[in-house]
């Protein structure tokens, strides 16, 4: 195949080594609209260059301030009619709710510095048949990531696993009265924590409800 073919196919340059069609670092800056979520640092400049003439510097709009905190939950104590299911009106019932999906994404890339420790938290699992699920918290720094415009790379360091119980569904996490000695030791170390990672039996969901109100919570 021919230069000329491979750059109508995908776009793919001769220094790529993926099939026509994917995107590597060699190709993707041809294509800035590869990205499924762009980056969150990328995507609040652009959203307050939307701004930047409709106001004066030191006022705010919708584009250039987070919203508010939103109770969509229906107040039972309004006193302009009976209690709800009875009665109902505007300032009682919460406003309707629209699902978007979100267009960026908080990191771009993870890299894992600290394999080895990586690799004994899966084999400790899978020592166990995987029926015993494990967690622990990742601890790292971020920096930049070249790769995207604006973007922002985790750098996973170490893993620590609390006290816990592994479940065949689930863990449940104990009280740990070292988790502040911990956070001490990778603040001096320049280190914080970054994200959690836990092992689930069930491969066909990606994420339950239960572990993305989990991850919400953390």
């Amino acid at each position: 195949m021919t230069k000329e073919q491979l750059e109508e196919e995908g776009k793919q340059k001769p220094a790529c080594t993926h099939p026509a069609g994917q995107k590597c670092a060699n190709c993707i800056d041809d294509d800035k609209n590869v990205f499924k979520h762009e980056s969150f640092d990328n995507w609040i400049v652009e959203t307050r260059k939307k701004c930047a003439k409709s106001h004066p510097s030191n006022a705010k709009c919708q584009n250039c301030t987070f919203v508010n905190s939103v109770s969509y939950k229906v107040d039972y104590t309004c006193k302009n009619h009976k209690p709800y299911p009875l009665g109902m009106c505007n300032k009682c019932v919460p406003p309707a709710v629209i699902l978007n999906r979100q267009i960026f994404r908080h990191v771009d890339y993870v890299s894992f510095m600290n394999y080895p420790e990586l690799s004994k938290f899966v084999a400790h699992w899978q020592r166990q048949g995987c029926l015993e699920q494990r967690m622990g918290y990742l601890y790292g720094y971020y920096s930049e990531d070249p790769t995207y415009p604006n973007g922002v790379r985790v750098n996973i360091e170490a893993l620590y696993e609390p006290p816990q119980i592994g479940e065949i569904n689930g863990v449940q996490e104990l009280d740990d009265p070292s988790r502040h000695k911990v956070d001490s030791i990778a603040s001096a170390l320049g280190l914080e924590r970054v994200g959690h990672i836990f092992t689930k039996i069930d491969q066909e969901t990606i994420l339950t409800g239960q572990e993305v109100r989990q991850a919400a919570r953390l």
